[in-house]
């Protein structure tokens, strides 16, 4: 997108934003009002929150996180300053309400249609990708598939070109980008370099620092997945976390209350299945229905699992508790099925709720 067409595409959307805020304290405030002075504070919050700033990769949900931090803090300003005398807090909490939903729905309307009008072919904006290895075919993949973009991939940048990239259209090496930039008009430049050449990373930045494109890197996240990824800033530091503990904040309030919903309703619809079994046990060989042990669990915290016994009560007489072979004959006759259909490990949902 050309920079005047950016900057005005960023003014109509602010321009949008402060007309439906007014509108919202028109509808929801008693007249006269200094509509200026809450303009005024609303733009300011909105800029700050750099909603004025727009560009094509930006999505929805981060776009509303945005909006939800400039309100709020445009309704702490107005609290504090109190630009409107007389103005009480439920009708202010009414109007920046109104306003904050009225302001996000009309700016997804907004995208939807130029998202439309930019996958049929208007507004175009080319790119280029560095690397041709799998990180870059699939960020290619990804371009390709995301229409509401409008960008398209030129071609692709690679020092090191083998017949194995004979397929892709290979425009040069990192060297030649300042001057592709210039003959194509390319805004974006895509590195999309396994992780064994990040140390390239920087050289391809050195050679783009006096062109005026954007230049984001595509991490290579492969080796990666297994782990959670997430990103925050340290000192203006990007801090990539490749771990969280799910047992902490909101995390462990939600986990609870999920073990504590599907624990109660798991137990009431299988409680048929309970007794039968239970039967089965006591039918089929002496001693108790349910198997005892100590375990550790989070923290260090011992507890007493329970499951339904599935070995004679003289199988640890001897040997003491150890890992059950496939044809052991210490399980009885039900014991074995229990094992293969896991079924002896449904009274553990008991120690979900404890």
């Amino acid at each position: 997108m050309l920079p005047t067409l950016r900057q005005l595409l960023g003014l109509w959307f602010i321009g949008w934003d402060l007309g439906l805020i007014a509108l919202s304290a028109w509808l929801v405030c008693e007249p006269p009002l200094r509509y200026p002075a809450l303009l005024a504070l609303a733009g300011l919050c909105l800029i700050l929150r750099q909603l004025h700033q727009v560009h094509r990769l930006r999505r929805g949900r981060e776009e509303l996180e945005r909006l939800l931090q400039a309100m709020l803090l445009w309704l702490l300003l107005l609290l504090v300053l109190e630009p409107v005398p007389g103005l009480d807090r439920y009708s202010l909490l009414q109007m920046v309400g109104l306003a904050t939903v009225l302001v996000f729905l009309a700016r997804r309307c907004w995208w939807y249609i130029i998202g439309s009008l930019r996958a049929q072919g208007y507004n175009p904006t080319p790119v280029v990708i560095v690397g041709t290895g799998r990180v870059a075919r699939r960020t290619a993949r990804g371009i390709t598939h995301a229409g509401w973009t409008g960008m398209h991939v030129l071609g692709f940048i690679e020092d090191e070109s083998t017949r194995w990239t004979s397929d892709l259209h290979i425009l040069g090496k990192v060297s030649d980008l300042p001057r592709l930039v210039l003959e194509h008009g390319i805004s974006q430049v895509f590195i999309a370099l396994p992780i064994a050449r990040y140390a390239e990373v920087r050289r391809i930045y050195e050679v783009l620092s006096q062109s005026i494109v954007e230049v984001r890197l595509i991490l290579d996240a492969a080796p990666l997945t297994p782990l959670s990824l997430s990103t925050t800033k340290l000192d203006g530091l990007t801090v990539v976390g490749l771990r969280d503990n799910p047992h902490l904040g909101l995390n462990q309030a939600v986990k609870r209350g999920m073990d504590l919903a599907f624990a109660s309703v798991g137990l009431v619809l299988l409680s048929p299945v309970f007794l039968l079994i239970a039967l089965l046990v006591k039918l089929t060989s002496r001693g108790p229905v349910f198997y005892l042990q100590e375990r550790c669990g989070l923290n260090g915290l011992r507890f007493q699992m329970v499951k339904f016994r599935t070995m004679t009560t003289q199988a640890e007489a001897q040997t003491g508790p150890v890992w059950a072979t496939r044809l052991d004959n210490r399980t009885t006759v039900v014991g074995s099925w229990l094992r293969r259909t896991s079924l002896a490990e449904l009274p553990q949902l008991f120690n979900v709720l404890r």
